[in-house]
């Protein structure tokens, strides 16, 4: 299971294009691929990249468009997406698997993000 997660990880965040955007913020984009799950908070991602912490905030808004917390829950959500589609993985269980830590939040976030319930989506795909 673990090597298929992984696996939907590469396909869903292939086509990232890293490469146009400053090396600082191309690495941690790159960090945060790796590392979404864990909701690495905005000091841990700066320090990686070797940044001020307000510099970085900054910068990554300037570049990406998005917060670095709006990013990580659109990889999230991304991610649940991916999951909801090409696996029978409970909802609860894929909310906790992205990262959320709370399941009316995860619920919350899809349905804005995506226009319905991770439950209409799933059922949705499967038409």
């Amino acid at each position: 299971q673990c090597i298929f997660i992984l696996m939907l990880r590469k396909v869903e965040f292939k086509d990232t294009e890293k490469n146009n955007h400053k090396p600082p913020i191309a690495a941690a984009i790159a960090y945060l691929e790796l590392h979404f799950r864990e909701s690495p908070d905005l000091q841990t991602v700066a320090d990686h990249v070797h940044l001020n912490r307000n510099y970085f905030c900054s910068l990554f808004k300037e570049e990406t468009g998005k917060t670095m917390v709006r990013y990580v829950n659109d990889l999230k959500l991304s991610y649940s997406r991916n999951l909801l589609k090409s696996t029978n993985i409970s909802i609860t269980e894929i909310c906790f698997n992205c990262g959320f830590n709370s399941f009316s939040n995860f619920i919350h976030e899809f349905k804005l993000k995506y226009g319905e319930t991770p439950l209409q989506y799933r059922r949705n795909e499967k038409k």
